[in-house]
């Protein structure tokens, strides 16, 4: 799924096709880490 995402803003990710996805504020930092260490490649 992440790899559908073209960058991550403060509330929501902006994927590829345009769509915005809200995150959740209650899971905004676990969901940033998961990102992080997608670009990273962990």
């Amino acid at each position: 799924m992440l790899d559908c995402v073209e960058s991550m803003e403060q509330d929501d990710f902006l994927l590829k096709d345009g769509t915005r996805i809200p995150i959740s504020r209650r899971k905004r930092q676990d969901v940033k880490i998961a990102y992080m260490n997608h670009l990273l490649g962990l």
